[in-house]
């Protein structure tokens, strides 16, 4: 079976109606607010959210990440594996059928994710 080919072309109706109304948007906007004050909110914003949001996430993920490197070194995860294991392959062998089993349970209970 021959599947046909759709071609979109690169600049189409939809490139230019996203234009207008992106222009038309910003310059509604600016009018309203006035161009200065609007640049000024976009940049506090974007601040605000590069400071305050994207950094605390990072500081959580590196926290997370030295909590987990601790508790390798201790061997403190090897006691939660057997336990997590056992109960893991209990609970999806009961509630699961074999594909999504094999394809994610397994993986896991081995310690490949």
């Amino acid at each position: 079976m021959e599947r046909s080919r759709r071609i979109k072309k690169a600049v189409s109706k939809e490139t230019f109606i996203f234009l207008l109304v992106f222009f038309l948007f910003f310059g509604y906007l600016s009018h309203v607010m006035g161009a200065d004050k609007m640049f000024k909110t976009l940049m506090n914003t974007a601040h605000y959210l590069l400071i305050d949001v994207v950094f605390f996430i990072m500081a959580i993920a590196v926290i997370a990440g030295a909590i987990a490197a601790l508790l390798l070194i201790y061997r403190i995860t090897l006691p939660l594996f057997r336990l997590l294991k056992t109960r893991v392959l209990k609970a999806f062998l009961k509630n699961t059928n074999y594909r999504h089993f094999v394809t994610w349970a397994l993986p896991l209970a081995w310690g490949l994710f």
